[in-house]
């Protein structure tokens, strides 16, 4: 999908102040924001864990419908771009901005973020990255990974690897980065003089597996990074062990939950297992509540609560499983098997007070209409709804006609008109579509269809 957009792009080091103000308070985890659902850097449709001084690179927000605008900072609280109001494209209640920029400044750089509504920030978030030299420099001469002092071009989770760097004496710190451009918390341990060049060692460790990427930064004595390389490595579990995962609530298998919503995780374990944890997509791990542990014909089960907070259809969770080892140098903890389960996450609905709805014909409310009869519908609801339909008994869409949609007062206001093809007393069920997330029930309302 190519998206049209209109954008100032201008380089961080001479961007005038914005006319609006912003504020360097922002999240780092999705699970958090509201509004702002996903932020990627990306060139040509594939995700920049750095980018080259003053070269021109692509960010893409998702947004719910809340935002008609995006504007980002620099960490100096300077402006940088915009993406127009309205230019934007809507797809199942979520709006995707993308637009250029630049950077005129080498160095690990934060990006904020801020969504905007008729002119005020809503909702803000940050995004790091790493600015190169526009060309390696040959400052970093060489790179290695080491396992058991070899070099190795695979790892396991969590198994502590060493990666030694060779470089010019103009470099005097070096950075490992992840894909995402984010620090990977490796730790240096040494660094040797050689005369004309330092060797760099630093040790680290990956809990996720899979084809990984890393950037490693060379920074001088003022921190910009003045040369790059690029190496690539294998992460695989090390033992596959077969983890049995149940959500459930209230003692029943579930598919979907509410934002925020407390659900029961039960995972069963080979007597191995020492501990479990469970990562969302991002692989930021999800706080565990109630946390209870037996062992029960030979086998680990471990029982606690979580929730999440952003909605998405077959959201993904990682649950792993691990050891204790008190000899490993990074963590006394290693990761050897996991499982992906899959989660419909449905944003709550909000107090049922919060909506209205009123039939009419010609103008005058009415609680009954006859069978095929036209009358009119007017919801009032919170002002984050994107949509709004009419559910019957059954669980089956009402046919609703000519939608329109306002914001009054804070509020958003739908009409439509609809009609109904067989008499009796009949309950409508008002469904709202909240945040830009799956369909939710807000209220149930007596009707009467006659002959």
């Amino acid at each position: 999908m190519v998206l049209t957009t209109m954008v100032v792009s201008v380089s961080a080091q001479t961007a005038d102040e914005s006319p609006l103000g912003s504020s360097n308070i922002a999240s780092e985890n999705a699970e958090e924001n509201t509004i702002i659902k996903s932020v990627v850097l990306n060139h040509d449709d594939v995700k920049q864990p750095s980018v080259f001084v003053n070269a021109t690179f692509d960010v893409t927000v998702k947004t719910t419908t809340d935002a008609d605008q995006i504007y980002i900072f620099n960490e100096g609280d300077r402006y940088i771009a915009h993406c127009e109001k309205g230019d934007y494209v809507e797809e199942n209640g979520i709006r995707t901005f993308e637009f250029p920029i630049s950077l005129g400044t080498p160095g690990t750089r934060k990006l904020y973020i801020h969504a905007y509504a008729n002119g005020k920030s809503l909702e803000n978030y940050r995004k790091a990255l790493t600015v190169l030299p526009e060309e390696p420099s040959g400052k970093i001469k060489s790179v290695e990974f080491l396992k058991d002092g070899q070099v190795a071009d695979s790892f396991v989770t969590n198994e502590p690897f060493d990666v030694r760097v060779v470089t010019s004496k103009e470099i005097t710190d070096i950075a490992l980065l992840s894909e995402e451009g984010e620090y990977n918390g490796s730790i240096a341990y040494s660094r040797t003089d050689n005369g004309d060049t330092y060797t760099f060692m630093y040790r680290s460790a990956v809990p996720t597996p899979g084809n990984r990427r890393f950037t490693i930064s060379g920074k001088n004595a003022n921190g910009d990074s003045i040369d790059y390389y690029r190496h690539e490595v294998y992460i695989a579990i090390a033992q596959d062990y077969d983890l049995d995962v149940q959500f459930s609530k209230d003692g029943q298998p579930i598919s979907s939950v509410y934002t925020d919503e407390l659900f029961d995780v039960t995972v069963t374990s080979p007597i191995e297992l020492g501990y479990v944890f469970v990562n969302n997509e991002r692989m930021l791990t999800i706080a565990q509540h109630n946390l209870t542990h037996e062992v029960i014909n030979g086998q680990h089960v471990y029982k606690f609560q979580i929730s999440l907070g952003s909605a998405g259809s077959n959201r993904a969770l990682n649950v792993y499983g691990g050891i204790y080892d008190e000899t490993e140098t990074i963590s006394g903890m290693r990761t050897i098997g996991g499982k992906v389960m899959n989660i419909d996450v449905v944003a709550a609905p909000e107090n049922p007070d919060d909506y209205q709805v009123t039939f009419s014909i010609d103008g005058k409310e009415v609680t009954s209409a006859k069978v095929n009869q036209t009358f009119d519908a007017t919801f009032v609801t919170p002002e984050n709804i994107g949509r709004v339909g009419i559910k019957n008994e059954r669980g089956n869409w009402i046919t609703t006609y000519d939608m329109k949609t306002w914001v009054e007062n804070g509020k958003r206001i739908f009409t439509c008109n609809l009609s109904v093809g067989s008499a009796g007393q009949r309950t409508f069920t008002i469904m709202a579509e909240v945040n830009g997330a799956n369909w939710v029930e807000v209220m149930d309302v007596p009707f009467t269809i006659t002959k």
